[in-house]
């Protein structure tokens, strides 16, 4: 059993196929299937079905995605701690797509100062998934959000971060001069994104964070692109309640409401998988 076929196995198994497998690793189909094989002859196991044009994993295969993901974390523990080197070593970060464009940037910088080396790999997953990819190990660190409080040495709370309603300064109620109050701004158009873009918010809470339970708002457009809702918004179609640190990099105007005692706010966390290089924790 070789790494390499472990590691093309493990990309079959995340994406379900093949072709999307090789097309991740830049390496032909036939190298994919070939690896695989060799890995199914030397457990002596089958690990992959083929259903129709579709393939799905065996019982064998289900273990061996858990298991195998666990080995190349602890391998790649094992050849930080033993050469002090980051050569050749891919880092994943994954977490919803906002906290993840926000937090992966700086993050990564000062990684890179100790760790030139290293090989980045971002990908944009829900807030779920995203402890989940921690917890098998598919994932080295996560960006993500908690109500819950996370301690331990596999977590660290890198932000708090409040939202804010926002406009742009086209917008109408960007001109008002007066206070607004809540009334005020509840028959105007809103957008709002999924939270898989944004990241986990309270139950209480509507969709974009907002308390529609007692602030309830007549015209919402709902949306799962950011780029859809940034264009949205730009043009002053539509309000939008999001995390100040996206709305101020838009430079869109923040618009207060004197009379709304509710606030949303998100933890920020970084959580890294128990085999999480040490070293590179330690630069964080």
């Amino acid at each position: 059993m070789e790494i390499i076929e472990v590691t093309y196995f493990l990309e079959v198994a995340r994406l379900g196929s093949i072709h999307r497998a090789a097309d991740g690793l830049g390496v032909s189909p036939s190298a994919i299937s070939k690896a695989v094989s060799r890995l199914e002859a030397s457990l002596e196991a089958r690990l992959i079905e083929k259903v129709g044009r579709n393939i799905r994993l065996s019982d064998q295969g289900q273990r061996l995605a858990v298991e195998g993901a666990e080995l190349i974390a602890l391998r790649k523990k094992i050849i930080e701690s033993y050469s002090h080197s980051s050569k050749n070593i891919f880092l994943k970060i994954v977490g919803p797509e906002l906290p993840l464009s926000r937090y992966a940037t700086p993050l990564i910088s000062k990684i890179k100062k100790k760790y030139p080396n290293l090989i980045f790999q971002l990908e944009h997953t829900s807030n779920e998934c995203a402890q989940e990819q921690l917890n098998n190990y598919t994932a080295d660190l996560a960006i993500f959000c908690s109500q819950s409080k996370l301690s331990g040495k596999f977590y660290n709370k890198i932000d708090e971060v409040n939202f804010k309603l926002f406009a742009s300064k086209s917008h109408p109620l960007a001109r008002v001069k007066e206070i607004l109050k809540a009334e005020d701004i509840l028959d105007e158009n809103f957008i709002t994104v999924d939270s898989s873009r944004v990241g986990e918010k309270s139950s209480t809470f509507s969709i974009d964070g907002w308390r529609d339970d007692k602030l309830k708002r007549k015209n919402v457009l709902y949306t799962s692109s950011l780029k859809c809702l940034e264009s949205v918004v730009l043009d002053g179609l539509a309000l939008a309640y999001l995390p100040s640190y996206y709305g101020e990099s838009l430079e869109l105007k923040a618009i207060n409401v004197s009379n709304c005692p509710y606030v949303c706010k998100q933890n920020i966390y970084i959580g890294r998988n128990k085999y999480g290089l040490a070293d590179v924790w330690s630069a964080i």
